[in-house]
């Protein structure tokens, strides 16, 4: 017995210093990132990579979650996941300035970035329009990354805003809508159309809060609006295209045409009609929107025009509250072909990372069924990427039936409203539109349309 005790006790020691040794052989080195110590293996590789939605609850989840699952289903993987906060404040200035950095570096300090939006930012201080050729993997030639996108989706388009390449997959889907608090909408006497709401159908709208306010002495804003971010340019926008009547009528030519003129100029009456009604907060100018735009959850105002984003937003602040909460389509004048939104690439892998292939590998992840039908469900948003579901999925609450109906709806015929110069033409992409003057009645409709025509270049 003491035999068997003393071999046992030589087989642990001999054991544990062999697991020393192990250890300090297959740990090489470690290393720190942007605050995040990193401990690398010969058998691990850690893919560092810019993330995304810190402040948007739910899909911030989802995506540590997938990261979370990829490691554990890639043993040989450790996922090193930073936001843009954390590493520029998120700002799209600093953004650009550290995707410049990063492009530059002989070995990036990264091997996925976020780039968004900002490809054409970037173009314009590099004085080059297709940097991504030399800096960023094409995706358009991965195997099976065409092929799992929606067939609707308009790859070409897409990859021309972006150099010609395909910086990744196109995961995120979006659109716009007219949310609207029914508690308030019931306040007023007024019951909001979800679907085919016509202007006078949205002017009438603002004529109840206005009179409202005037009979019982108090200050319920039409439309939510913050100092900096005039979303209601959307709804002009929106207008704007729907009296053209065809998408392809306004892109065909970047010239303002005499068919633009007259539309702007019906959209600026339009805008002039609801001045009438004090549409905008007084106190406009001390809203900030990153802490204000929940003021809808709290009854101040009836409606707010954002993206389909807003669920996950609002989700994490109050999910009761959101059950109150409408999203409609935005008005027009007559039935259009086209709805505001699109599909954004949020990432884009670094030809000279340090573990470029892994990285790809990753992204492919997110060209899946299974990840797009979680994204839908997550986010009560569409996705480019091809999944499985059907209208027996769907059906839950009011955010899931818009999505999906707007999909159906529209398919791929959606197009961002960002842009001016979808309207105006390219050398044109700056020039103010001046809608939120018009609605705070500071101008007329005239002299909007007088200052656009003066500083449009044909």
């Amino acid at each position: 017995m003491q035999k068997k005790t003393i071999l046992l006790s030589v087989f642990v020691i001999v054991a544990f210093y062999g697991l020393v040794l192990i250890l300090q052989k297959t740990a090489t080195y470690s290393k720190t990132l942007s605050g995040a110590t990193i401990v690398k293996t010969n058998a691990k590789t850690t893919i560092n990579w810019v993330g995304h939605w810190l402040h948007e609850g739910d899909r911030k989840q989802l995506l540590t979650g997938i990261a979370t699952e990829y490691a554990f289903a890639n043993q040989d993987i450790n996922i090193n996941l930073k936001y843009p906060e954390e590493l520029y404040q998120g700002s799209d200035s600093l953004e650009i300035r550290f995707i410049i950095d990063q492009i530059k570096k002989p070995i990036p300090d990264f091997d996925i970035i976020r780039i968004k939006e900002n490809y054409k930012a970037i173009a314009t201080i590099l004085n080059d329009a297709y940097w991504g050729e030399k800096y960023l993997v094409d995706f358009t030639h991965i195997p099976g990354f065409v092929e799992r996108h929606q067939s609707f989706i308009n790859l070409n388009d897409l990859s021309s805003k972006t150099g010609n390449i395909l910086v990744g997959p196109y995961n995120e889907g979006q659109f716009w809508a007219l949310y609207v608090n029914t508690d308030v909408a019931q306040k007023m006497g007024i019951k909001v159309k979800q679907y085919e709401m016509t202007f006078d159908d949205f002017l009438g709208y603002i004529k109840a809060v206005y009179e409202y306010n005037k009979s019982h002495n108090t200050s319920i804003t039409a439309i939510f609006e913050d100092h900096f971010w005039i979303s209601t340019e959307t709804i002009f926008k929106h207008l704007f295209y729907s009296i053209i009547g065809n998408y392809e009528n306004i892109t065909q030519s970047s010239q303002l045409t005499t068919q633009k003129l007259d539309a702007l100029l019906q959209c600026y009456k339009a805008c002039e009609d609801l001045s009438k009604y004090q549409p905008i907060s007084k106190a406009r100018t001390s809203v900030v929107w990153s802490k204000d735009n929940c003021n809808i959850l709290n009854d101040s105002c009836l409606f707010i025009v954002n993206g389909s984003w807003m669920y996950n937003i609002w989700s994490q602040n109050d999910k009761q509250k959101m059950k109150k909460i409408l999203p409609c389509e935005l008005p027009v004048f007559k039935p259009i072909d086209n709805y505001i939104g699109g599909y954004t690439s949020n990432w884009a892998v670094l030809k000279k990372s340090p573990h470029c292939e892994e990285a790809i590998k990753l992204l492919m992840y997110w060209t899946t069924p299974e990840i797009a039908e979680r994204w839908a469900r997550v986010t009560k948003c569409p996705s480019g990427v091809k999944g499985n579901m059907t209208t027996s999925s769907f059906g839950v609450e009011p955010f899931e039936d818009f999505m999906f109906t707007i999909e159906k709806k529209y398919g791929g015929r959606k197009f961002k409203e960002v842009d001016v110069k979808y309207i105006l033409g390219e050398k044109n992409y700056r020039v103010p539109l001046h809608v939120i003057d018009v609605l705070e009645g500071k101008i007329t409709a005239q002299s909007a349309f007088r200052d656009l025509k003066s500083k449009v270049i044909n």
